[in-house]
């Protein structure tokens, strides 16, 4: 391919440039998983008030883009054109409002649908995790259980004090002083 001396792969990014994307690109997919997995509802109540609340919010959103385009296509018709811009901007305002209205509320509702289905389907789990001890992770969305006895063990092992973290203030102070002393002979030279 014609791409500039130096730069491999594709479309001339080089090697580095190429892995630094594939990362980004896996970061990102990783943050949707984590959004979807968020809006996941625990049981069907939650699921049934979550999809109603997002077709009403839709349906408001489209009232509001059904009233306010009409009125912006006539205030920007009017200052381009005078009152035959108005009443063109009206015009199209009203159509590119009622097609917007349109698709909002369309997707509003199948986003609702869509919770109330997830909702349905979290049923059965929304039953029996809290009657078998579990819990739910709002940041996983799935019931999670978690052994106490794994826990307390693992807390048995923590020392009762902060002696493993933490070091006195004159131990630090002169970690400091060590660090800066150099740093400054260098500066003052």
């Amino acid at each position: 391919m014609g791409g500039q001396p130096g730069m491999e792969g594709m479309g001339g990014y080089s090697a580095e440039d190429m892995k630094r994307m594939q990362e980004e690109q896996k970061e990102a997919q990783e943050q949707i998983n984590m959004i979807l997995k968020q809006t996941k509802p625990k049981n069907f109540r939650q699921g049934l008030f979550t999809g109603i609340t997002v077709v009403v919010a839709a349906a408001i959103g489209a009232v509001g883009v059904a009233i306010l385009l009409p009125s912006a296509g006539g205030v920007a018709g009017c200052m381009g054109g005078g009152i035959i811009g108005a009443a063109c901007g009206c015009v199209c305002g009203a159509i590119f409002g009622a097609c917007a209205a349109c698709c909002l509320a369309t997707l509003g509702a199948c986003a609702g649908v869509n919770q109330i289905c997830m909702g349905i389907c979290a049923l059965p789990g929304g039953v029996t995790g809290p009657m078998t001890g579990k819990w739910w992770n709002e940041n996983d969305g799935e019931w999670m259980e978690t052994d106490l006895t794994e826990e307390e063990a693992a807390l048995a092992k923590v020392p009762g004090d902060d002696d493993d973290v933490s070091i006195s203030a004159t131990d630090s102070l002169i970690l400091w002083l060590h660090t800066l002393i150099p740093v400054l002979t260098a500066y003052c030279e």
